[in-house]
């Protein structure tokens, strides 16, 4: 158990956090709420993807994959980072867009081409998608609780959701991006300069490492074809297309910014799955007879790091998985409420929609604790809902930014017939990529319904594809 300065430093971190919220409470506008009015700086912009990007799946989620397969249960991160690097090809049409239109939903970009009824069925696979990553990191915030407070994993799970839906309803995206600032400097300080060498020091060195494990965990060679297909479909696919990581691309207050603090998150995905294969192999080693692999981060936390300092790290562990948690919710509720309820309720006024938008996090909330409580598989979560985006979303949104032939009807057909694809064979449990079916079927779907539908009238494909 952890003693009492450990305590007080944890409570001042969640005080110092929650205050960030309170600060930036008076968004006065849905633009100032959900994109923070375009205006934020590197360090906030680099920040915040680095943060949201590294939550409790690619954290305990991967270290624990690493402890139980080896090198290769990194693959999903390292995907990740290769899926993130198609920013570079979008960027320049989405940033543009998002400052002609003031955009703050991904629904809302495609709809701004394809209308309100395809906005609305992206904005559904949009909340049931991100839906499952906030629930992904709320497993991860109740292991916390529940290991080092001895709670309950559900008492722990509805603790991490009222503490972090608190500041990110008051706040907005202004104060998420503000504390991603301060979480992600305290994440990456504990994790990568306590955490690790400590855990490199208890296995006894990587010398002690090599020699005790089998050659096939210390390498890439264990992957199959099929794994790296199915984790770079989904991530290809999957990562850009989630309506949080769009909204950062409008955040950013110019170009320049968003570009270097983007490659610089990039190259921090590829160190991060370093540390976590570090640590999850030193745990392998040092902790070999763990029941579940997922508990690896916060027994080390007990087991090697020295009294005084666990508060910290454990803080730092909060902070991985609370910058997560208030983009994801912020993009969930402003998809909601913009190109769900919005597009059914045309009319309502920006106070309103605002409104909306912070009841929406409140119902998001709910069904996320919700789906944590009844599947608390903290990388089964994150992977399964990557494939519904990728599925539903990737490939329509792919052909409404580049492709002058797609219809409305097409990219409908491609959100619907991707989504319930990756849906059945998901809920089948079927060892198929859910993404490896789903891509191929949406693409189908997307080109051959809009080759036999009317294209779209010439002014709208000149407004949208014309000179920015």
């Amino acid at each position: 158990m952890i003693g009492t300065l450990d305590i007080a430093v944890i409570v001042a971190y969640m005080a110092v956090v929650f205050m960030i919220g309170f600060i930036y409470r008076k968004s006065g506008s849905t633009y100032e709420y959900m994109v923070a009015g375009g205006r934020m700086g590197f360090l906030s912009s680099y920040s915040t993807y680095a943060a949201t990007a590294v939550g409790a799946g690619f954290a305990m989620g991967i270290i624990g994959n690493v402890y139980r397969l080896g090198i290769s249960g990194a693959w999903t991160l390292l995907a990740f980072g290769f899926g993130f690097a198609m920013v570079y090809l979008l960027m320049p049409k989405v940033r543009r867009l998002g400052e002609k239109y003031r955009l703050v939903t991904l629904p809302e970009l495609v709809g701004k081409r394809m209308g309100r009824g395809v906005r609305f069925l992206a904005g559904i696979v949009t909340v049931a998608g991100i839906s499952g990553f906030i629930a992904d990191n709320f497993v991860g915030l109740g292991t916390i609780f529940k290991v080092y407070f001895g709670i309950d994993l559900w008492v722990g799970i509805l603790v991490a959701a009222a503490i972090t839906a608190s500041y990110t309803i008051i706040g907005g995206q202004v104060a998420v991006i503000r504390t991603d600032i301060l979480q992600w400097a305290i994440a990456a300080f504990g994790i990568a300069f306590i955490i690790l060498p400590l855990a490199l020091a208890s296995a006894g060195g990587w010398e002690r490492i090599a020699s005790n494990l089998p050659p096939d965990r210390l390498s890439l060679s264990s992957l199959s074809a099929y794994a790296i297909a199915g984790g770079l479909t989904s991530m290809v696919f999957g990562v850009q297309f989630q309506n949080h990581l769009v909204q950062r691309q409008w955040a950013a207050k110019d170009s320049k910014t968003l570009l270097s603090s983007a490659a610089l998150a990039n190259l921090t995905f590829f160190v991060w799955a370093a540390v976590c294969v570090v640590i999850g192999l030193s745990g392998a080693v040092a902790f070999p007879s763990l029941s579940s692999p997922q508990s690896l981060l916060p027994v080390l936390i007990i087991e090697v790091v020295p009294a005084g300092l666990s508060g910290f790290v454990i803080a730092s562990l909060l902070s991985i998985i609370m910058s997560s948690v208030d983009s994801f919710l912020i993009g969930v509720s402003s998809s909601l409420s913009k190109d769900i309820v919005g597009v059914a309720f045309p009319g309502m006024g920006d106070r309103r929609v605002l409104q909306v938008t912070r009841l929406s996090a409140v119902l998001i909330t709910l069904l996320a604790v919700g789906i944590a409580v009844l599947y608390p598989d903290i990388l089964g979560l994150i992977v399964a809902f990557f494939s519904t985006i990728a599925s539903g979303l990737g490939i329509p949104v792919l052909a409404t930014l580049f492709w002058k032939r797609a219809t409305p009807y097409g990219v409908a057909a491609g959100i619907i017939v991707g989504s319930a694809v990756a849906l059945y064979f998901r809920l089948m449990a079927s060892t198929f990529d859910p993404s490896l079916a789903g891509v191929p079927a949406s693409l189908a779907a997307t080109v051959l319904v809009s080759l036999a539908t009317k294209p779209q009238p010439k002014p709208v494909i000149d407004e949208y594809f014309g000179k920015l």
